[in-house]
């Protein structure tokens, strides 16, 4: 530090009292709690925020939503964030040096300069709120899922990660609150039936067909998959096997209680 060395296992920044308009600060950015720089090698380190998860929170809501959004979309958020961040803290945290990373791998996170008002209103009329799950007769946290735009339909848990096949991350549900994002219909993708074939036979997909009553157990490469597409007024058009059979197409759709799928149309090549 300055021009002397020191030789230790990590160095600790922090204020001198803990009065609310006290903070620390690493790359033009402020951070209550403290600064532990641990090294990773001989000419590098990184920087974690020791921080109560209260404060942490209020500096993830103002990255993760916008401005104008409501007080109750924030709120919403401080549970489910909350959440996330006592799951990985139990279950993650352990084995490295941090519980959870300040990008889009985890929660986007912004330190004290990037708290606001409603960002701090949201996670003190939720204190300690979380969500959990019944199991073995026990409430127990989970990892929630949160995503910018769902598409108009709510994901399974397990298209983004491995995941439990737990009833509040199996997803399913018609939702239009996304409808004005820009990214709510991609622009016209191409994908070949073979390319097509092989991701359905990938294990997760499998299992999110097992959720919805699709039987893929004895569907071995091959033989025959069941047709995606999107009823109503739109054509449909079958999709094949790379042998070229036709599988039987309303299968999947019957057996998911008439559910729309997320293809406008397959083509045929």
């Amino acid at each position: 530090m300055g021009n002397s060395s020191f030789r230790a296992a990590r160095v600790i920044v922090e204020t001198i009292d803990e009065r609310d308009d006290r903070y620390v600060s690493f790359n033009a950015k402020s951070y209550r709690g403290k600064l532990h720089l641990i090294p990773k090698g001989p000419n590098a380190f990184i920087v974690v925020n020791y921080v109560n998860i209260e404060d942490y929170l209020a500096g993830v809501l103002p990255k993760e939503l916008y401005p104008s959004w409501h007080i109750e979309a924030y709120r919403s958020l401080a549970v489910a964030g909350r959440t996330f961040a006592l799951y990985h803290m139990f279950n993650t945290g352990q084995s490295k040096d941090y519980d959870l990373g300040d990008t889009v791998a985890a929660q986007v996170y912004g330190g004290r300069s990037a708290e606001t008002p409603t960002s701090r209103q949201a996670v003190a009329t939720t204190p300690g709120w979380t969500l959990t799950v019944r199991q073995n007769g026990r409430n127990c946290i989970f990892m929630p899922q949160y995503s910018s735009c769902c598409g108009g339909w709510v994901n399974a848990a397990i298209v983004l990660r491995d995941a439990p096949p737990i009833e509040p991350l199996r997803g399913g549900q018609r939702d239009l609150h996304c409808t004005a994002s820009t990214k709510y219909r991609w622009p016209p993708v191409q994908v070949s039936k073979t390319e097509l074939y092989t991701l359905l036979c990938q294990p997760s997909v499998r299992q999110i067909a097992g959720w919805i009553g699709y039987d893929t157990s004895n569907a071995p490469v091959g033989t025959r998959t069941p047709s995606l597409g999107r009823c109503g007024g739109h054509k449909r058009k079958e999709s094949a096997t790379p042998s070229g059979k036709n599988p039987p197409g309303a299968d999947l759709r019957r057996k998911s209680g008439g559910q729309e799928t997320l293809f406008d149309e397959l083509s045929d090549r």
